[in-house]
């Protein structure tokens, strides 16, 4: 009970990749903007058609989820790469931070402008 649980390791798809962009490097990179890169996927490169890379990542759990990053291709033309994590567990979409649901802000959704007065 007196351990702490922070970093855990997550399976991530990298989805958008231009063309030439499925090196272990590439993988390596965008898992360390990340979180942690742990492994890359061998069969990343079966196809060229491949959708997306796949890598393994240690997250730390405090923090918000990232959902994409722009890369730049030689010659400056630049991507957004996008981020699909797999098996989450509670998610929350509106922070970004894993551990509990975005029902939890339901109160706060409901709430009108603020006035500047509180109660």
């Amino acid at each position: 009970s007196s351990i702490h649980l922070f970093h855990v390791p997550f399976s991530l798809q990298i989805h958008n990749l231009p063309i030439g962009f499925k090196a272990q490097e590439v993988g390596q990179s965008i898992g360390n903007f990340v979180g942690k890169f742990l492994e890359y996927n061998d069969r990343n490169n079966t196809h060229i058609y491949h959708p997306f890379i796949h890598i393994r990542v240690l997250l730390d759990v405090r923090k918000s989820l990232k959902k994409s990053k722009k890369i730049r291709k030689p010659g400056g033309e630049s991507n957004e790469v996008l981020f699909k994590f797999k098996r989450l567990g509670k998610f929350c979409y509106l922070c970004g931070i894993l551990g509990h649901l975005d029902d939890s802000y339901g109160k706060l959704l409901m709430m009108g402008e603020d006035d500047g007065t509180h109660q």
